[in-house]
């Protein structure tokens, strides 16, 4: 824009051209250039938070390098959900979770089961051969039968059904964290896609599209076909879409980004 205008100003000494319009190219080159003063001021303000999240001092500005063509990534939805639930850690750690409280039940379990013994000795007496059976009282017997049933009866239920219940809760976490790992691949493959579709459009023409119809109007303008107003709205629309192509960029890393996190991978490399 800054060299239009300063061809416009030769055209207007010349003849072809009416003040007007050299002010309106000089007010536009004017207005695009503030506004890369602040876009450089957004780019150096990234470095250094880029610096910050790298633990490096701002004194030195780490530019970082890449090619965004590399991140093309072919995804099956089936592949990256077996993925997930092999590589998720929250899983990981819901499944020692089932393990543990089975342990813990098993425990319970073995630490409740009454310690019954019995032993049998006699003493013979050789002088009095019956005094062994003559000394028992059998009406005794059932009193002893009652204690040791009252030693079964004694085993604490309460603990292994509580020790059951935390099983069964275990295992419904577990399975909610895997439905939810599930849907979190899942809407982030999605988001991914449909990002990817974005990208496409962009290099499918319509960014060379953009730079042909600002080509052009400044053709016709040299040539007198067509006014200024015409070349600053093909100016405008050629840095809109390649903003807007930038935006998807971002976003289409920021998904593919997200969908490995979600899967426990990373493959990523600039």
């Amino acid at each position: 824009m800054y060299q239009l205008s300063q061809s416009d100003s030769l055209r207007y000494v010349s003849g072809e051209i009416t003040e007007n319009d050299v002010r309106q190219s000089k007010l536009e080159a004017v207005t695009l250039l503030n506004a890369v003063y602040s876009q450089e001021a957004v780019y150096y303000s990234a470095l250094i938070q880029l610096n910050k999240h790298m633990g490096i001092a701002a004194d030195t500005l780490h530019v970082p390098l890449g090619n965004w063509e590399k991140l093309s990534r072919d995804f099956a939805l089936s592949d990256l959900v077996e993925a997930g639930l092999n590589n998720r850690i929250d899983l990981l750690v819901a499944q020692k979770s089932t393990e543990l409280t089975t342990g813990e039940y098993k425990l319970t379990k073995a630490e409740r089961k009454p310690d019954i013994g019995v032993s049998v000795s006699y003493e013979r007496d050789w002088n009095a051969t019956y005094s062994l059976i003559s000394s028992v009282d059998f009406r005794n017997i059932p009193d002893m039968l009652g204690i040791a049933s009252t030693a079964f009866s004694n085993t604490n239920k309460g603990a292994v059904k509580a020790a059951k219940f935390r099983i069964a809760q275990s295992e419904i976490m577990e399975r909610d964290m895997e439905l939810q790992i599930q849907a979190e691949i899942a809407q982030a493959w999605f988001y991914y896609e449909a990002e990817k579709k974005k990208v496409a459009q962009y290099r499918a023409g319509v960014l060379e599209d953009s730079q042909k119809v600002l080509n052009g109007m400044v053709y016709k303008y040299k040539r007198g076909e067509t006014s200024i107003l015409d070349v600053l709205v093909a100016q405008r629309t050629y840095n809109e879409v390649q903003q807007e192509y930038l935006e998807t960029m971002k976003g289409y890393a920021a998904s593919l980004v997200a969908l490995e996190k979600a899967c426990g991978i990373w493959d990523i490399r600039f």
